[in-house]
């Protein structure tokens, strides 16, 4: 019988990390619902605006008024809380749908997490879902009204304001 010589060099074990893995598969079940929702906020967004820019009577009006500049159409603020109820409302649900199933349920449930924990990182995961694409079209909304009009005055505060506003409402939606 022969001993083999023990290495020096030890090898790393990954720990398996039950709270981080909640969250990025809650992450990967609702991409497609971050993606979508992303894509209708863009369309909704740049369509108005694109509107806006062409439209003779409305440039004329928004460059008549000085720090006037539209990060998006007044008619949206009627249509976006709608918007962002649905698609909080199905976030939520994909997010949390292996509440339903009984099989899924109890291999969640079985992971070590505690509910509570089980929980936040799951929520997390879909609020972080539902901000991305607020943050992301508002953010492209910022570059095409800085590049439509360069001498606008306060753009940047009231962009966070519209922003933040717009994250909060889908978050409390959430």
């Amino acid at each position: 019988m022969t001993l083999q010589a023990s290495s020096s060099k030890q090898t790393k074990v990954r720990r398996f990390n039950p709270w981080a893995h909640a969250f990025w598969q809650a992450a990967r079940e609702g991409w497609v619902v971050t993606a979508m929702s992303l894509l209708l906020y863009l369309a909704m967004f740049l369509g108005t605006f694109i509107k806006m820019v062409f439209d003779a009577r409305e440039q004329q009006a928004a460059v008549a008024d000085l720090g006037k500049y539209y990060l998006f159409s007044p008619l949206l603020s009627y249509v976006l809380p709608a918007v962002l109820l649905v698609v909080a409302v199905v976030q939520g649900a994909v997010t949390f749908r292996f509440l339903f199933q009984k099989s899924s349920a109890n291999a969640w449930l079985s992971l070590g997490l505690t509910r509570g924990e089980l929980f936040l990182s799951r929520f997390l995961a879909g609020l972080a879902g539902v901000w991305l694409p607020i943050l992301a079209s508002m953010a492209v909304m910022l570059c095409a009204n800085l590049a439509a009009y360069p001498d606008t005055s306060l753009l940047l505060i009231r962009w966070f304001q519209m922003t933040a506003g717009l994250a909060a409402q889908a978050g409390a939606f959430y």
